[in-house]
């Protein structure tokens, strides 16, 4: 009895294994359920029997019924949920229409690269075009994409830096991509509690990354975003949380003039690939010809720190440094390495970055470095040991 207990268990597992989530019932699907239930008694009460014995057919037809009614009946269930699925797309469209609408914002965001925390800033959006970040050691930077300059201050050097950066928009480059999203965008959707609010989320899978939408349901106000790209030491969660839509700013915080007393430098630091294979050439150079296990802002800091003998604080717990005192030598170098820095930043964020440079040697050109995908199309790019660009070859490590 109980083998065929549990043989009618698996058999009902299985049918419940077989219905497809797309699938839409035909008309009159309830009553082909009825008629097979039916057909299957007639089957079992026509059958030749065996020896006289107590006929126990009616609740072997119960479990046969039971699982093709349960299955037809999540089959139409999955498709009565399916009718929504217009609903939340229009719910979406509406949250992702109050993002293009919205005249400024401000917001935390934490870069988690792996299980380290890579960066913390505070960001002030006015309009589409001018961001200003303030990071844990007070750097702030202005960015302007209608002037494409983006200019930042050290006030513990009273220095300016002024630097090209066309199109570029820091973190605030992934609330521009969501203006762009069209509205009609699929979003598997579901409901959490955030913050004492139940906020309805709204999940997008793109090319090597997954964004990741909680919104009040009533508002359509987002509340929080998140978009995670890579996995395991490539992965990376870039969060935006503490959000306030439409607030006061002042012009004033968004102006480009240099404040009295900085020394102004003038960097060309828009990304671009070549100033990423130059700073991978620097990295691997003072790595004693190997690329270093990470690529970011914290790991080509502290390279250039130490060869340059610029004054730093210890890596902290959470993996963040402060370069105290940069050498003269030192700020040059870093400068070289800002348009390579700034192109990581954006494929992270966008673009289904990997890096797989650790223990690869310069020059070799066996092994890839580094790879990422190109925006608007399904090709992907790739830098090789020896440094040479071009389309990803799946089959070299």
């Amino acid at each position: 009895m109980t083998d065929r207990k549990h043989r009618e268990g698996s058999s009902f597992e299985a049918k419940l294994r077989n219905v497809r989530p797309d699938a839409t019932p035909p008309p009159g699907a309830e009553d082909r359920v009825f008629r097979r239930i039916l057909a299957a008694i007639k089957a079992r009460e026509s059958a030749p029997t065996g020896p006289a014995r107590p006929r126990r057919w009616w609740p072997r037809v119960a479990v046969v019924a039971a699982s093709v009614a349960a299955a037809a009946l999540i089959a139409v269930g999955i498709w009565v949920m399916a009718v929504g699925v217009g609903q939340a797309t229009a719910d979406f469209g509406k949250v992702l229409e109050f993002i293009r609408e919205a005249r400024s914002v401000e917001f935390d965001v934490v870069v988690l690269s792996g299980e380290r925390l890579a960066d913390r800033f505070h960001v002030e959006m006015l309009g589409r075009d001018r961001v200003r970040t303030v990071d844990a050691d007070g750097v702030v930077r202005i960015c302007d994409r209608g002037r494409a300059e983006a200019l930042s201050l050290y006030p513990s050097r009273r220095v300016a830096r002024l630097v090209r950066v066309e199109g570029h928009l820091g973190y605030g480059s992934l609330l521009d991509e969501l203006r762009k999203m069209p509205d009609a965008e699929e979003a598997a959707v579901s409901e959490e509690m955030l913050n004492g609010v139940e906020a309805r989320v709204y999940r997008v899978a793109q090319p090597g990354r997954t964004l990741t939408i909680w919104a009040d349901p009533k508002r359509s106000v987002p509340l929080r975003i998140e978009s995670v790209s890579g996995s395991g030491q490539d992965r990376v969660r870039v969060v935006l949380t503490n959000m306030a839509w439409n607030v006061p700013l002042d012009e004033s915080l968004f102006a480009m003039d240099v404040p009295p007393g900085y020394r102004l430098e003038a960097i060309d630091a828009a990304p671009s690939v070549q100033g990423l294979v130059r700073m991978l050439r620097i990295c691997a150079e003072l790595n004693g010809g190997t690329f270093p296990d990470r690529l970011d802002d914290a790991t080509v800091q502290a390279l250039i720190a130490e060869s340059t003998g610029s004054t730093r604080a210890e890596i902290d717990a959470e993996g963040s440094i402060a370069v105290a005192d940069w050498t003269e030598e030192g700020r040059k170098m870093l400068s070289r390495c800002l348009s390579g820095l700034n192109f990581v930043r954006n494929a992270r964020q966008r673009d289904g970055w990997t890096y797989s440079g650790r223990a690869v040697r310069l020059g070799d050109r066996e092994r890839i470095v580094c790879a990422w995908s190109v925006s608007g199309s399904d090709e992907r790019m790739a830098v090789y040991g020896d440094l040479r660009t071009g389309p990803l070859n799946t089959n070299v490590p």
